[in-house]
Order: structure tokens, then sequence, then C-alpha cells
């Protein structure tokens, strides 16, 4: 098998864990790592899960997906369907769907790191806009349209 091989998703890829606010702002991105490694033994690894299990008693929980199953106290993730109990019962799925609908503004956060430099560069608080760098033709300079399409007189 090839490291960077992810047997899930059948496909070559990598392994980046992020967290981020509850409004999707990123706060901290891992190192990439290859694509065959489990996300919670990664999180693990990088020393995610005790940081969050202390922040927990603080009062402070964390909401993760599947993945994180049994990661930690305060570390919250939806429940999963098993061989004994293949149906969810109500509180189950309510629990579920509150859960995801509040993960969904957090996800943002992966999404602004999927765009890569250009989201981030957008976010950034001043930067030269003068030429764009020919090294980089993804990060083209911002321009205001609007104040370049009306009339100067």
């Amino acid at each position: 098998m090839h490291l960077w091989y992810s047997g899930k998703h059948r496909a070559f890829g990598e392994d980046v864990q992020f967290l981020a606010t509850a409004d999707g702002f990123p706060l901290w991105v891992s190192a990439a790592l290859p694509g065959s490694r489990n996300d919670l033994s990664a999180a693990r690894d990088f020393g995610i899960t005790g940081t969050l299990t202390a922040a927990a008693a603080e009062g402070l929980l964390t909401l993760a997906d599947k993945a994180y199953h049994s990661a930690g106290i305060g570390i919250r993730t939806p429940f999963k369907k098993t061989a004994a109990q293949p149906i969810l019962n109500a509180r189950q799925r309510v629990y579920n769907l509150v859960q995801s609908r509040a993960r969904a503004l957090g996800e943002r956060a992966m999404a602004i790191l999927k765009t890569r430099w250009l989201a981030l560069h957008r976010i950034s608080l001043r930067r030269n806009v003068s030429a764009p760098s020919s090294k980089r033709p993804w990060c083209s300079p911002i321009t205001n349209t609007r104040a370049a399409t009306e009339n100067p007189h």
C-alpha cells in the first residue's frame, strides 16, 4: 500500500486536521499527513484531543464528526449506528440533527482552507496590490470593480 493512498476514498490524498471557531474562522491547521492516516490517531499525535479535553474541564465543549468517537471527555460526536443498534431512537436522531446544524458553521473554515491562498489573501489586513506576482497566478490583486466602472465625472 502506498502511504498517501486513502482506502476510504480510494484516491491519493492527505489528511489535514483543523480547529475552528463556532462561526467558521480557522484557529489552527495541522501539517499535511498521508491520506491513509486515521483522523483520531492524527489528532492524538498532534495533541489536539488532550488540549480539547483540558478545555472541556473549563467548560468549553467541542463538536466533532463521527471519526472522533471516544476521543475524550468534552469532545461531542454524533451517535453511530451499530450492529447491536441498527436504528437510532428519536432522541439520538434529534441530537445528531442539532449537532450537524451547529457544526455546519464551523465547517465553513474547511471551505476557506480548501480555496487555498486566494481566500486567505482576501482576509489579510494589508498587502501590496500594485502588481500581481507572476510566480503565483492565483494571487491576483483585488480591485474595486465598482469604482473602476463608475464614470469619474
